[in-house]
């Protein structure tokens, strides 16, 4: 049989320009970003596999063992992809932090590849998933069949997340994954019934390029002054949690007297400063997310619902700010505005959310107010 490899070579040029638009340009902070890097990366060495394979059947110039292992290969490769894409949707909606039913869930995702990797494991001895036959031909096997079931199970589960809980998800990002499913499941279909084309890695690549376009870029989420994520970003995030109904608790920390701070120190001064904040954050946040929502405003999100974990959080908090933050050789007498916000219950949308973290809700004489009036209080706690 003559094979047309044209298109895993197209295939191969996409992913390679996506990998690099992807390293270099997205947020690759984000998990959910690097699963889709090995996504990609995984299509290319499918789509490398695919082709030896391909080219040592028609050229007959390599030795059954060869091809069977290029062939063997190809078939893991590919069948990782489906594994990634649903990690890939978990991930995106947020359904990782659903703790209700995890354990069936990471049952349903772990047993298909796991039947998968085992049929390939025993394929050189038993060829339950193809065979090479004297001639170097090669010939399906009944549990191939059995891995095109596994890999649909995915699918399957995929658009039941995507329907389920996706709601949060950006309205380009979430048709791009139901046309990289539809186009899977289309070529797929294609190359069963005219096995000598090909498409499938193509088609999928393309489908993956369009999730790729409609994947924010790292300028767009990450604030260029802290370096850590912005309101575009907190806004997203709180829209997956509340889509999936789930308890957490935030901290707004917002500077009172913003303005009077650029007055006095300048903007490259305030700048520095705003940095350092946020890197001081991001040490006591550890694992949570800090955000910089602009003009002196700065979130913590605390995904992990603990007691514990929020008091020691808001007591870290407190102790920054409270003996005035050390800036150079200075110390400048911030005014600090804390509001500790559990959600839902203090606040049923994003907007109201927003709104708490960023309204003033102190106010002072215009003595007090003034910068670099030493005051004795300097942390302020409101609800």
């Amino acid at each position: 049989m003559k094979y047309n490899i044209n298109f895993d070579l197209c295939a191969i040029i996409i992913n390679v320009f996506s990998i690099y638009i992807l390293v270099n340009r997205k947020d690759m902070k984000r998990n959910y970003n690097k699963v889709f890097l090995t996504q990609i990366i995984l299509a290319v060495f499918s789509c490398m596999f695919d082709i030896l394979s391909a080219t040592a059947i028609m050229n007959k110039n390599y030795d059954k063992i060869v091809i069977c292992t290029f062939t063997s290969f190809y078939n893991l490769t590919h069948s990782l992809i489906p594994f990634m894409s649903i990690v890939y949707v978990i991930l995106l909606s947020g359904v990782i932090l659903k703790e209700k039913y995890d354990k069936l869930r990471n049952f349903c995702i772990a047993i298909p590849i796991s039947i998968i990797v085992g049929l390939l494991s025993v394929n050189g001895i038993y060829h339950f998933v193809f065979s090479i036959d004297n001639h170097l031909e090669y010939h399906r096997g009944p549990m191939l069949y059995v891995i095109y079931v596994c890999e649909f199970f995915y699918v399957i589960q995929g658009i039941y997340y995507l329907l389920r809980y996706g709601s949060a998800i950006p309205i380009g990002k979430r048709i791009s994954v139901y046309m990289l499913i539809i186009f899977s499941i289309g070529s797929v279909m294609y190359q069963f019934f005219f096995p000598d084309v090909l498409i499938e890695l193509f088609a999928e690549a393309i489908t993956s390029g369009a999730i790729l376009f409609c994947t924010e870029d790292g300028f767009d989420v990450i604030n260029p002054i802290t370096n850590i994520y912005n309101k575009t970003a907190f806004m997203e995030d709180n829209s997956i949690y509340y889509n999936l109904n789930r308890e957490y608790t935030v901290f707004g920390i917002k500077i009172l007297d913003f303005d009077r701070v650029k007055l006095r120190y300048g903007n490259p001064n305030t700048e520095k400063m705003l940095k350092e904040i946020g890197v001081k954050l991001v040490s006591i946040a550890d694992d949570e997310v800090v955000y910089d929502l602009d003009n002196g405003v700065f979130a913590v999100l605390i995904r992990k619902h603990t007691d514990y974990r929020i008091h020691k959080i808001e007591n870290e908090i407190k102790q920054m700010f409270e003996n005035g933050w050390e800036y150079e050789k200075i110390t400048v007498y911030l005014k600090i505005q804390i509001n500790k916000i559990f959600v839902p219950d203090d606040a049923d949308c994003v907007t109201t959310l927003i709104n708490k973290i960023q309204t003033r809700q102190v106010t002072f004489n215009k003595e007090s107010d003034m910068v670099g009036n030493n005051e004795k209080k300097l942390i302020y706690y409101v609800q």
